[in-house]
């Protein structure tokens, strides 16, 4: 119910459930208030034996370590524990089922707030590509979109001299395998005319591209340079660590994919996302 409370939370994710009505993004990981009461031991166990085995866990080691060693540690613990070979199936069920789920174009929810708070959603096509290629698409989609709306960007100044964003504005996008999705959120009083700026500036930027391209060396800079931070940081580097999606590519593999990246790449990237996509508005207010 905490969660329920807070219109940011809900905000995220009632527009990810707009996004992929009835399909399992749809629900609150945690369940509803009626389905928690349900739950029994035996399902609690159930669960955890068929999701908490070897073969669907990574295990990630960053320090100053014996690998060879840590290796036959690793082998001596997990060597003799059963698998879970009915995992992989459960995936592809719930993939198809998030592909065929409806996007629900408007949503509007009422909490009594002083100012409306809105979400633009916008649904990606699924992907079908993994490994590096899939690191370099993430990647070059995150920089399009700093491109536009980081706080360094010549459009971010405008829209926000003109009071179409504020300092409530900002942005998150998630790519899994079987799904990738974008989505803004602003406390405003104009929410259409806030998302079909949003729109707009997007797609001006995906037809006359040369607009932004003085600020991608910029941009670029500022990615290796974040990643150059999270060196720092044993824990940064280990939730950097990929996983069998892209590949197991890591923060310092990220560095030279960035290095590498052209202009025409990301925005072969951001079209691949936006010419493909869907869009939810959700509205509380």
């Amino acid at each position: 119910m905490m969660y329920q409370d807070d219109p940011s939370s809900r905000i995220y994710f009632d527009t990810i459930a707009s996004l992929y009505s009835e399909s399992p993004l749809s629900f609150d990981i945690a369940g509803s208030k009626s389905s928690i009461f349900k739950i029994t031991p035996e399902e609690l166990y159930d669960t955890y034996h068929q999701y908490y085995v070897p073969n669907n866990m990574t295990l990630v080691v960053v320090g100053k370590v014996d690998v060879t060693k840590i290796i036959s540690e690793v082998k001596g613990h997990f060597l003799n524990l059963t698998t879970n070979n009915s995992i992989e199936n459960l995936k592809k069920i719930v993939n198809q089922e998030i592909e065929n789920s409806l996007v629900i174009p408007y949503k509007k929810t009422t909490m009594k707030l002083s100012t409306p708070k809105v979400g633009l959603g916008i649904r990606g096509p699924q992907i079908n590509f993994f490994g590096r290629t899939f690191s370099r698409y993430e990647l070059s989609l995150g920089m399009f979109l700093e491109l536009i709306f980081s706080e360094d960007s010549d459009i971010y100044q405008r829209l926000y001299d003109n009071q179409i964003i504020n300092d409530s504005f900002g942005f998150d996008f998630d790519i899994e395998d079987g799904y990738q999705f974008l989505i803004f959120a602003e406390d405003t009083k104009k929410t259409e005319k806030f998302c079909d700026i949003i729109l707009a500036e997007i797609n001006d930027c995906l037809v006359n591209p040369k607009k932004i391209e003085s600020q991608f060396e910029l941009i670029k800079n500022e990615e290796i340079g974040d990643h150059f931070a999270l060196m720092d940081s044993i824990s940064g580097i280990a939730n950097q660590m990929g996983d069998r999606l892209n590949d197991f590519t890591n923060v310092y593999d990220e560095v030279e994919i960035i290095k590498n990246l052209s202009f025409n790449e990301i925005i072969d990237a951001a079209k691949n996302f936006f010419e493909n996509s869907q869009t939810t508005r959700n509205v509380i207010i």
